[in-house]
Protein backbone atom coordinates (compact mmCIF):
# COMPACT_ATOMS: atom_id res chain seq x y z
CA UNK A 1 0.00 0.00 0.00
CA UNK A 2 0.80 3.50 -0.82
CA UNK A 3 2.44 5.80 2.35
CA UNK A 4 0.12 8.64 2.71
CA UNK A 5 2.21 10.08 5.27
CA UNK A 6 3.53 12.91 2.73
CA UNK A 7 0.35 13.76 1.11
CA UNK A 8 -1.99 16.80 2.16
CA UNK A 9 -5.82 17.90 1.80
CA UNK A 10 -6.27 20.88 -0.92
CA UNK A 11 -9.06 22.88 -1.55
CA UNK A 12 -10.34 22.08 -4.77
CA UNK A 13 -13.04 23.51 -7.15
CA UNK A 14 -16.46 25.08 -5.83
CA UNK A 15 -15.72 23.03 -2.56
CA UNK A 16 -14.04 20.00 -3.76
CA UNK A 17 -11.45 18.44 -1.70
CA UNK A 18 -8.91 16.90 -3.95
CA UNK A 19 -5.88 14.64 -2.08
CA UNK A 20 -2.71 15.37 -3.71
CA UNK A 21 0.74 14.72 -3.66
CA UNK A 22 3.37 17.29 -3.35
CA UNK A 23 5.14 18.02 -6.50
CA UNK A 24 2.59 16.02 -8.42
CA UNK A 25 2.32 18.85 -11.25
CA UNK A 26 5.62 19.40 -11.48
CA UNK A 27 6.53 16.51 -13.18
CA UNK A 28 6.53 16.36 -17.18
CA UNK A 29 4.92 13.44 -19.55
CA UNK A 30 8.22 12.33 -20.56
CA UNK A 31 9.47 11.90 -17.08
CA UNK A 32 6.70 9.96 -15.14
CA UNK A 33 4.59 7.41 -15.57
CA UNK A 34 1.58 7.12 -17.51
CA UNK A 35 -1.12 9.33 -15.74
CA UNK A 36 -4.67 7.34 -15.38
CA UNK A 37 -7.78 9.77 -14.21
CA UNK A 38 -10.33 7.18 -13.23
CA UNK A 39 -14.09 8.90 -12.99
CA UNK A 40 -17.10 7.04 -11.16
CA UNK A 41 -19.98 8.81 -9.93
CA UNK A 42 -19.43 7.49 -6.05
CA UNK A 43 -17.65 4.43 -4.40
CA UNK A 44 -20.65 2.54 -2.96
CA UNK A 45 -21.24 -1.13 -2.55
CA UNK A 46 -21.91 -3.01 -6.02
CA UNK A 47 -19.92 -4.32 -9.19
CA UNK A 48 -19.21 -0.87 -10.60
CA UNK A 49 -17.03 -0.44 -7.23
CA UNK A 50 -15.26 -4.07 -7.04
CA UNK A 51 -14.42 -3.69 -10.48
CA UNK A 52 -12.79 0.24 -10.34
CA UNK A 53 -11.25 -1.16 -6.41
CA UNK A 54 -9.74 -4.28 -8.61
CA UNK A 55 -8.38 -2.08 -10.92
CA UNK A 56 -6.52 0.53 -9.33
CA UNK A 57 -4.89 -1.54 -6.85
CA UNK A 58 -3.53 -3.90 -9.15
CA UNK A 59 -2.04 -1.88 -12.16
CA UNK A 60 1.38 -1.59 -12.07
CA UNK A 61 2.43 1.37 -10.03
CA UNK A 62 5.91 2.12 -11.43
CA UNK A 63 3.77 2.30 -15.39
CA UNK A 64 0.66 3.51 -14.41
CA UNK A 65 0.15 6.89 -12.05
CA UNK A 66 -3.74 6.40 -10.64
CA UNK A 67 -5.99 9.33 -10.01
CA UNK A 68 -9.98 9.03 -8.91
CA UNK A 69 -12.71 11.24 -9.28
CA UNK A 70 -16.41 10.95 -7.64
CA UNK A 71 -18.25 13.62 -9.29
CA UNK A 72 -21.42 13.17 -6.68
CA UNK A 73 -19.95 11.68 -3.59
CA UNK A 74 -17.47 9.94 -2.34
CA UNK A 75 -19.51 6.78 -0.84
CA UNK A 76 -18.69 4.33 1.34
CA UNK A 77 -15.66 2.30 -0.66
CA UNK A 78 -13.72 5.74 -1.25
CA UNK A 79 -11.48 4.87 1.64
CA UNK A 80 -10.38 1.63 0.29
CA UNK A 81 -9.22 3.29 -3.14
CA UNK A 82 -7.27 6.21 -1.70
CA UNK A 83 -4.05 4.07 -0.90
CA UNK A 84 -3.57 3.55 -4.33
CA UNK A 85 -4.28 6.47 -5.72
CA UNK A 86 -1.95 10.06 -6.11
CA UNK A 87 -4.85 12.33 -5.87
CA UNK A 88 -8.73 11.65 -4.97
CA UNK A 89 -11.45 14.60 -5.53
CA UNK A 90 -14.96 14.36 -4.58
CA UNK A 91 -16.76 17.13 -6.44
CA UNK A 92 -19.91 16.93 -4.93
CA UNK A 93 -21.26 18.68 -8.46
CA UNK A 94 -24.92 19.03 -9.32
CA UNK A 95 -26.04 19.47 -12.77
CA UNK A 96 -24.25 18.06 -15.71
CA UNK A 97 -22.71 21.56 -17.55
CA UNK A 98 -21.14 22.30 -13.18
CA UNK A 99 -19.90 18.99 -13.41
CA UNK A 100 -18.36 19.03 -16.88
CA UNK A 101 -16.90 22.58 -16.11
CA UNK A 102 -15.13 21.42 -12.73
CA UNK A 103 -13.84 17.99 -14.33
CA UNK A 104 -12.13 19.96 -17.17
CA UNK A 105 -10.46 22.11 -14.45
CA UNK A 106 -9.35 18.73 -13.01
CA UNK A 107 -8.24 17.23 -15.99
CA UNK A 108 -6.56 20.61 -17.15
CA UNK A 109 -4.32 21.05 -13.74
CA UNK A 110 -3.58 17.05 -13.51
CA UNK A 111 -2.97 16.69 -16.97
CA UNK A 112 -3.45 12.38 -17.30
CA UNK A 113 -3.04 10.41 -20.32
CA UNK A 114 -6.11 8.61 -19.92
CA UNK A 115 -9.55 9.02 -18.70
CA UNK A 116 -11.17 6.29 -17.59
CA UNK A 117 -14.87 6.97 -17.48
CA UNK A 118 -16.99 4.33 -15.27
CA UNK A 119 -20.81 4.91 -16.51
CA UNK A 120 -19.81 8.97 -16.00
CA UNK A 121 -20.49 10.68 -19.60
CA UNK A 122 -20.02 13.87 -18.33
CA UNK A 123 -16.19 12.29 -17.82
CA UNK A 124 -15.86 11.94 -21.55
CA UNK A 125 -17.43 14.97 -22.50
CA UNK A 126 -15.10 16.91 -20.33
CA UNK A 127 -11.91 14.74 -21.61
CA UNK A 128 -12.97 15.55 -24.99
CA UNK A 129 -13.06 19.05 -24.35
CA UNK A 130 -9.61 19.01 -22.65
CA UNK A 131 -8.21 17.32 -24.89
CA UNK A 132 -7.16 13.79 -23.18
CA UNK A 133 -5.83 11.98 -26.37
CA UNK A 134 -7.03 7.99 -24.39
CA UNK A 135 -11.22 8.16 -23.34
CA UNK A 136 -12.35 4.75 -22.21
CA UNK A 137 -15.29 4.43 -20.52
CA UNK A 138 -16.46 0.84 -18.98
CA UNK A 139 -20.48 0.34 -19.00
CA UNK A 140 -21.19 -1.02 -15.86
CA UNK A 141 -24.97 -2.15 -17.48
CA UNK A 142 -25.88 -1.57 -20.70
CA UNK A 143 -29.73 -1.57 -20.23
CA UNK A 144 -29.20 1.70 -18.19
CA UNK A 145 -26.42 2.89 -20.71
CA UNK A 146 -28.87 3.09 -23.47
CA UNK A 147 -31.19 5.46 -21.50
CA UNK A 148 -29.69 7.15 -18.65
CA UNK A 149 -29.17 10.95 -18.64
CA UNK A 150 -30.49 13.74 -21.33
CA UNK A 151 -30.43 12.15 -24.68
CA UNK A 152 -27.50 15.61 -25.86
CA UNK A 153 -25.19 14.24 -22.76
CA UNK A 154 -25.38 10.79 -24.31
CA UNK A 155 -24.66 11.88 -27.65
CA UNK A 156 -21.69 14.05 -26.77
CA UNK A 157 -20.17 11.46 -24.55
CA UNK A 158 -20.17 8.82 -27.51
CA UNK A 159 -18.81 11.49 -29.88
CA UNK A 160 -15.81 11.62 -27.06
CA UNK A 161 -15.04 7.96 -26.34
CA UNK A 162 -11.97 5.89 -28.02
CA UNK A 163 -13.22 2.83 -26.83
CA UNK A 164 -15.80 1.22 -24.77
CA UNK A 165 -15.68 -2.10 -22.58
CA UNK A 166 -18.28 -4.12 -21.50
CA UNK A 167 -18.40 -7.22 -19.23
CA UNK A 168 -19.93 -10.00 -21.76
CA UNK A 169 -20.98 -10.46 -25.77
CA UNK A 170 -24.62 -10.12 -25.03
CA UNK A 171 -23.76 -5.75 -23.93
CA UNK A 172 -21.72 -5.77 -26.61
CA UNK A 173 -24.46 -6.20 -28.66
CA UNK A 174 -26.72 -4.06 -27.13
CA UNK A 175 -23.99 -1.31 -27.16
CA UNK A 176 -23.25 -1.93 -30.77
CA UNK A 177 -26.38 -1.14 -32.08
CA UNK A 178 -25.84 2.40 -30.55
CA UNK A 179 -21.59 2.91 -31.86
CA UNK A 180 -18.92 1.53 -33.78
CA UNK A 181 -18.81 -2.33 -33.15
CA UNK A 182 -15.14 -1.77 -33.52
CA UNK A 183 -14.65 0.45 -30.46
CA UNK A 184 -16.94 -2.18 -28.33
CA UNK A 185 -14.42 -4.69 -26.27
CA UNK A 186 -15.70 -7.61 -24.18
CA UNK A 187 -13.30 -7.50 -20.83
CA UNK A 188 -14.71 -9.75 -18.03
CA UNK A 189 -13.86 -8.65 -14.75
CA UNK A 190 -11.86 -10.42 -12.78
CA UNK A 191 -12.43 -11.60 -9.07
CA UNK A 192 -9.47 -11.04 -6.26
CA UNK A 193 -9.44 -14.41 -4.69
CA UNK A 194 -7.43 -12.73 -1.59
CA UNK A 195 -9.87 -9.63 -1.38
CA UNK A 196 -12.87 -12.56 -0.74
CA UNK A 197 -12.11 -14.42 2.59
CA UNK A 198 -11.96 -14.69 5.70
CA UNK A 199 -16.30 -15.19 5.48
CA UNK A 200 -18.30 -15.28 8.38
CA UNK A 201 -20.29 -18.47 10.14
CA UNK A 202 -23.67 -18.72 10.74
CA UNK A 203 -23.01 -18.67 14.66
CA UNK A 204 -21.36 -15.51 14.52
CA UNK A 205 -22.87 -13.14 12.06
CA UNK A 206 -22.80 -9.14 12.54
CA UNK A 207 -26.36 -7.15 12.60
CA UNK A 208 -28.68 -10.35 12.83
CA UNK A 209 -29.69 -12.98 14.77
CA UNK A 210 -27.32 -16.40 14.93
CA UNK A 211 -28.67 -18.84 12.15
CA UNK A 212 -29.25 -22.08 13.54
CA UNK A 213 -26.69 -24.32 12.84
CA UNK A 214 -28.59 -27.13 11.77
CA UNK A 215 -30.17 -24.34 9.65
CA UNK A 216 -30.65 -24.77 5.48
CA UNK A 217 -29.50 -21.73 4.73
CA UNK A 218 -30.74 -20.04 1.14
CA UNK A 219 -28.84 -16.51 0.70
CA UNK A 220 -28.72 -13.69 -1.88
CA UNK A 221 -26.39 -10.44 -1.37
CA UNK A 222 -28.06 -7.82 -3.46
CA UNK A 223 -29.70 -4.54 -3.41
CA UNK A 224 -32.87 -4.49 -2.83
CA UNK A 225 -34.69 -2.69 -5.80
CA UNK A 226 -37.08 -4.28 -8.67
CA UNK A 227 -33.72 -5.25 -10.65
CA UNK A 228 -32.40 -7.44 -8.27
CA UNK A 229 -35.71 -9.60 -8.19
CA UNK A 230 -35.38 -10.76 -4.20
CA UNK A 231 -39.11 -10.15 -4.40
CA UNK A 232 -39.69 -13.65 -6.53
CA UNK A 233 -37.01 -15.06 -4.25
CA UNK A 234 -39.50 -14.34 -0.85
CA UNK A 235 -42.42 -15.64 -2.60
CA UNK A 236 -40.71 -18.66 -3.35
CA UNK A 237 -39.50 -18.79 0.60
CA UNK A 238 -42.99 -20.91 1.74
CA UNK A 239 -42.83 -23.24 -0.83
CA UNK A 240 -39.36 -24.29 0.10
CA UNK A 241 -40.26 -23.91 4.14
CA UNK A 242 -43.26 -26.34 3.51
CA UNK A 243 -40.71 -29.26 2.24
CA UNK A 244 -37.49 -28.14 4.59
CA UNK A 245 -39.08 -26.75 7.37
CA UNK A 246 -35.25 -25.90 8.87
CA UNK A 247 -34.51 -23.78 6.00
CA UNK A 248 -33.14 -19.85 6.39
CA UNK A 249 -33.84 -17.36 4.08
CA UNK A 250 -30.54 -14.43 4.80
CA UNK A 251 -30.77 -11.34 2.82
CA UNK A 252 -27.19 -9.33 2.57
CA UNK A 253 -28.22 -5.31 1.45
CA UNK A 254 -31.26 -2.62 1.51
CA UNK A 255 -32.30 -0.70 -0.67
CA UNK A 256 -35.60 1.43 -1.13
CA UNK A 257 -37.77 -2.24 -1.39
CA UNK A 258 -36.89 -3.43 2.05
CA UNK A 259 -39.65 -2.15 4.15
CA UNK A 260 -42.36 -4.18 1.61
CA UNK A 261 -39.94 -6.71 1.21
CA UNK A 262 -39.76 -7.80 5.11
CA UNK A 263 -44.03 -6.07 5.51
CA UNK A 264 -44.48 -9.35 2.62
CA UNK A 265 -42.92 -12.17 4.49
CA UNK A 266 -45.24 -10.98 7.54
CA UNK A 267 -47.91 -11.70 5.58
CA UNK A 268 -46.67 -15.19 4.24
CA UNK A 269 -45.59 -16.05 7.86
CA UNK A 270 -42.07 -16.44 7.18
CA UNK A 271 -40.48 -13.58 8.98
CA UNK A 272 -39.32 -15.66 11.86
CA UNK A 273 -37.20 -17.87 8.83
CA UNK A 274 -35.99 -14.53 7.40
CA UNK A 275 -33.41 -12.05 8.25
CA UNK A 276 -32.25 -9.22 6.57
CA UNK A 277 -28.84 -7.90 7.27
CA UNK A 278 -29.12 -4.13 6.22
CA UNK A 279 -26.84 -2.32 3.97
CA UNK A 280 -23.47 -4.53 4.29
CA UNK A 281 -19.52 -2.97 2.97
CA UNK A 282 -18.03 -6.66 3.03
CA UNK A 283 -21.55 -8.26 2.09
CA UNK A 284 -19.64 -11.13 0.55
CA UNK A 285 -18.13 -12.40 3.66
CA UNK A 286 -21.91 -13.56 4.63
CA UNK A 287 -21.52 -16.18 2.02
CA UNK A 288 -19.59 -18.27 4.41
CA UNK A 289 -22.91 -19.12 6.50
CA UNK A 290 -25.40 -19.98 2.84
CA UNK A 291 -25.77 -23.37 1.63
CA UNK A 292 -26.35 -22.27 -1.63
CA UNK A 293 -27.12 -18.65 -3.11
CA UNK A 294 -29.73 -17.98 -5.34
CA UNK A 295 -29.26 -14.56 -7.78
CA UNK A 296 -33.20 -14.05 -8.94
CA UNK A 297 -32.81 -10.27 -10.92
CA UNK A 298 -34.20 -9.71 -13.39
CA UNK A 299 -31.50 -8.44 -15.61
CA UNK A 300 -27.33 -7.68 -15.03
CA UNK A 301 -24.48 -6.83 -16.46
CA UNK A 302 -22.68 -9.39 -15.56
CA UNK A 303 -23.30 -11.12 -12.05
CA UNK A 304 -20.53 -10.31 -9.39
CA UNK A 305 -22.05 -11.59 -6.56
CA UNK A 306 -23.34 -14.80 -8.19
CA UNK A 307 -19.37 -15.31 -9.61
CA UNK A 308 -18.10 -14.46 -5.67
CA UNK A 309 -20.52 -17.06 -4.77
CA UNK A 310 -18.83 -19.43 -6.77
CA UNK A 311 -15.46 -18.65 -5.93
CA UNK A 312 -16.38 -19.50 -2.60
CA UNK A 313 -17.74 -22.86 -3.23
CA UNK A 314 -21.60 -22.25 -2.96
CA UNK A 315 -23.71 -23.70 -5.51
CA UNK A 316 -25.33 -21.21 -7.43
CA UNK A 317 -29.21 -20.54 -8.62
CA UNK A 318 -29.27 -17.73 -10.91
CA UNK A 319 -32.18 -16.19 -13.12
CA UNK A 320 -32.05 -17.51 -16.94
CA UNK A 321 -30.83 -13.93 -18.24
CA UNK A 322 -27.15 -12.40 -20.07
CA UNK A 323 -24.64 -11.75 -17.74
CA UNK A 324 -24.83 -14.42 -14.71
CA UNK A 325 -25.39 -17.13 -17.80
CA UNK A 326 -22.10 -16.02 -19.18
CA UNK A 327 -20.54 -18.80 -16.69
CA UNK A 328 -23.19 -20.47 -14.78
CA UNK A 329 -24.05 -23.43 -16.70
CA UNK A 330 -27.60 -25.00 -16.00
CA UNK A 331 -26.23 -28.59 -14.70
CA UNK A 332 -22.74 -28.26 -14.90
CA UNK A 333 -21.67 -24.95 -12.87
CA UNK A 334 -25.14 -23.88 -11.29
CA UNK A 335 -28.78 -24.03 -12.01
CA UNK A 336 -30.68 -21.91 -14.64
CA UNK A 337 -34.08 -20.70 -13.63
CA UNK A 338 -36.79 -18.38 -15.74
CA UNK A 339 -36.53 -14.84 -13.95
CA UNK A 340 -39.28 -13.75 -11.98
CA UNK A 341 -40.86 -17.27 -11.16
CA UNK A 342 -41.08 -18.36 -7.75
CA UNK A 343 -41.87 -21.61 -8.28
CA UNK A 344 -38.48 -22.40 -10.51
CA UNK A 345 -36.84 -20.92 -7.60
CA UNK A 346 -38.53 -23.23 -5.18
CA UNK A 347 -37.80 -26.19 -7.36
CA UNK A 348 -34.04 -25.66 -7.75
CA UNK A 349 -33.87 -24.73 -4.52
CA UNK A 350 -35.23 -28.17 -3.16
CA UNK A 351 -33.80 -30.17 -5.96
CA UNK A 352 -30.59 -29.10 -4.12
CA UNK A 353 -31.11 -29.09 -0.50
CA UNK A 354 -32.86 -32.99 -1.42
CA UNK A 355 -29.47 -33.59 -3.56
CA UNK A 356 -26.48 -33.25 -1.07
CA UNK A 357 -24.27 -34.91 -3.89
CA UNK A 358 -25.70 -32.44 -6.89
CA UNK A 359 -25.15 -29.98 -4.50
CA UNK A 360 -21.23 -30.92 -3.98
CA UNK A 361 -20.48 -31.50 -7.65
CA UNK A 362 -21.99 -27.98 -8.08
CA UNK A 363 -20.06 -26.30 -5.64
CA UNK A 364 -16.46 -27.96 -6.74
CA UNK A 365 -17.29 -27.53 -10.66
CA UNK A 366 -18.41 -23.73 -10.07
CA UNK A 367 -15.66 -23.03 -7.56
CA UNK A 368 -13.08 -24.44 -10.19
CA UNK A 369 -14.69 -22.63 -13.18
CA UNK A 370 -14.55 -19.47 -11.64
CA UNK A 371 -10.83 -20.19 -10.59
CA UNK A 372 -9.87 -20.76 -14.22
CA UNK A 373 -12.21 -18.15 -16.10
CA UNK A 374 -12.16 -15.31 -13.31
CA UNK A 375 -8.78 -14.04 -13.77
CA UNK A 376 -7.73 -10.81 -12.36
CA UNK A 377 -3.70 -10.89 -13.82
CA UNK A 378 -5.77 -11.12 -17.10
CA UNK A 379 -8.10 -7.99 -16.54
CA UNK A 380 -5.09 -5.69 -15.16
CA UNK A 381 -3.27 -6.80 -18.69
CA UNK A 382 -5.48 -5.89 -20.86
CA UNK A 383 -6.42 -2.56 -18.98
CA UNK A 384 -2.71 -1.96 -18.99
CA UNK A 385 -2.60 -2.87 -22.61
CA UNK A 386 -5.69 0.07 -23.59
CA UNK A 387 -4.00 2.62 -20.81
CA UNK A 388 -0.83 2.28 -23.47
CA UNK A 389 -1.85 1.61 -26.76
CA UNK A 390 -4.70 3.83 -27.90
CA UNK A 391 -2.74 7.46 -28.14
Amino acid sequence: MADLSDRRIQPGWNGSESLVEPGVQAQSRCDRPRRVLHVATSLCAGGLSTYLLNVIANVDPQRYETHLACTHFGGPLLEEGRPYAKSVTVLSAGHQPGKIVRLQQLMRQLKPDVVHAHQEPAALIAAGMAGIPIRLETIHLAQYWVQDGHPLIRALARRCTSRYLVYTEAERGMISQYVPRHKVQVLMPGLDSSHLSPYWTRTALPHTEPLPSSAFVIGTVARLDLQKGVEYLIEAFPLISRACPGAFLLIVGDGALRGRLEARCRELGIDEHVRFTGYQLQGYRFLGAMDLFVMPSIFESWGFTAAEAMAAGVPVVCSDIPGPTSFVTHGLTGLVVPPADPDAIAAAVLQLWSNPSLRRSLAQAGQAHACDRFSLPAMIAACEQLYGGLA
